[in-house]
C-alpha cells in the first residue's frame, strides 16, 4: 500500500506538468491559483494544527513561526541573490532570467523528495497517518507539477529543459519515500 501512495505522487506531478505545457498562455493564472492554494492550505490548516499540536505537547509555537519566518526569508534572499537586476527592471527590456527558472524548479525538487520522506516516515508511525500524509502530498504534487513547468517556462527555459526538470521534480517524492524503507525512525533517534 505504501508504495502504491509513493508511485502517486508521480503521477500527480506529471498530471499537473502537463496542464502546465496545455495552458501556457494562461501561466499567470495558474500560478495565481497554486500561490493561492498554498496560502491557503498554510494559513487554514497547517498553523492552526501547529498550534494546537505545540499546546498539546507544552510546545513554545514561536519555534514554529520562527521556522516559517526564517524558511521565507532564506528563499527571498536566494532569490534576490540569483537576480541579474536588483532594480528598474524595465530599463533592460523584454528579458528573462533562466537561472531563476532552474533554481525555482530545484528547490521545488528539494522540496518534493521530503514529502516523499513525510509519506514514508508518516507509514512509519501508522499506516492511518502514512494515508493522510500521502493524500495530502498527492494533492498539493499536482501543484508542484504546474509550478515546475510555469517557473521554467516563466523565466524562457525551453519546452525541454521545463520537461526535464517537470520529471526530475515527480521522481523526487519516489526517491524520498522509497529511502524511508531503509531505515526506522523512532523517537529515540533524536
Amino acid at each position: 500500500m505504501q508504495i502504491a501512495f509513493i508511485l502517486s505522487t508521480f503521477v500527480s506531478t506529471i498530471l499537473g506538468g502537463l496542464v502546465a505545457f496545455k495552458f501556457k498562455d494562461k501561466r499567470h493564472i495558474l500560478l495565481g491559483f497554486t500561490a493561492g492554494v498554498i496560502l491557503a492550505v498554510v494559513a487554514f490548516d497547517l498553523l492552526p494544527e501547529i498550534f494546537e499540536m505545540a499546546n498539546d505537547i507544552g510546545f513554545d509555537p514561536r519555534w514554529a513561526m520562527v521556522a516559517l519566518i526564517g524558511g521565507f526569508l532564506i528563499f527571498h534572499i536566494a532569490e534576490k541573490v540569483f537576480l541579474v537586476h536588483h532594480s528598474h527592471e524595465s530599463d533592460y527590456g523584454e528579458h528573462h532570467h533562466q537561472a531563476l527558472g532552474t533554481l525555482s524548479a530545484s528547490a521545488l525538487i528539494m522540496h518534493s523528495f521530503f514529502d516523499g520522506v513525510a509519506i514514508g516516515l508518516g507509514f512509519q508511525a501508522s499506516a492511518a497517518i502514512g494515508v493522510v500524509v500521502a493524500l495530502a502530498v498527492i494533492a498539493h504534487d499536482f501543484c508542484d507539477g504546474l509550478n515546475t513547468v510555469s517557473l521554467m517556462l516563466a523565466h524562457n527555459n525551453s519546452d525541454k529543459k521545463a520537461r526535464k526538470f517537470l520529471m526530475l521534480d515527480a521522481i523526487a517524492p519516489v526517491l524520498g519515500g522509497l529511502s524511508t524503507l531503509f531505515y526506522t525512525f523512532t523517537p529515540s533517534s533524536l
